[in-house]
């Protein structure tokens, strides 16, 4: 199957980026073991997202040798991030029966959040997706940390304790 992206990466990954091949090894790493989260964090300036950016780009290089069905990248800066964008551009990746039963769940106005949300991971399960959230900090509480939209601090949660059960 051909590999599905939406959106662009936020950052392109020009011949200027060099080294950090230690980090990006183990990002692809994590990826391969299909780890559920990856943060990459630091102070600003020291090019997180354009390591996460060149690491991605050569996933999408080497789409016939790993097995990923989609990725989707957002940015708080250029696309936006809200739980709305996250299940219109997956929504983009669904086919068929998935896609059908993903778009009823999602128009239903009475139905909560988390059923929605786990919905979508039903849809998704029988694939290998990448969700790229960049700049999510400017969606964080500048004292707590914590995510500033319920409805995403929601899909976190649910996306984790979902990884507790399968393991």
């Amino acid at each position: 199957t051909k590999l599905k992206i939406i959106n662009s990466l936020p950052q392109g990954t020009n011949e200027r980026f060099k080294d950090r091949l230690k980090q990006q090894s183990e990002i692809k790493q994590y990826l391969l073991e299909n780890v559920r989260l990856i943060s990459v964090y630091g102070r600003g300036g020291i090019g997180k997202t354009a390591l996460a950016c060149r690491v991605l780009a050569h996933l999408q290089e080497e789409r016939n040798t790993l097995s990923f069905d989609g990725m989707v990248y957002l940015s708080s800066i250029t696309t936006g991030i809200s739980l709305d964008r996250i299940f219109s551009d997956f929504s983009k990746l669904l086919t068929g029966d998935a896609k059908n039963a993903f778009d009823v769940a999602r128009r239903d106005g009475q139905s909560p959040v988390i059923s929605k949300i786990s919905v979508l991971l039903e849809q998704l399960n029988e694939g290998r997706y990448i969700l790229f959230l960049d700049n999510l900090e400017n969606l964080q509480d500048l004292t707590t940390h914590e995510l500033t939209d319920p409805d995403l601090e929601t899909l976190f949660e649910t996306v984790l304790e979902l990884s507790l059960i399968h393991i």
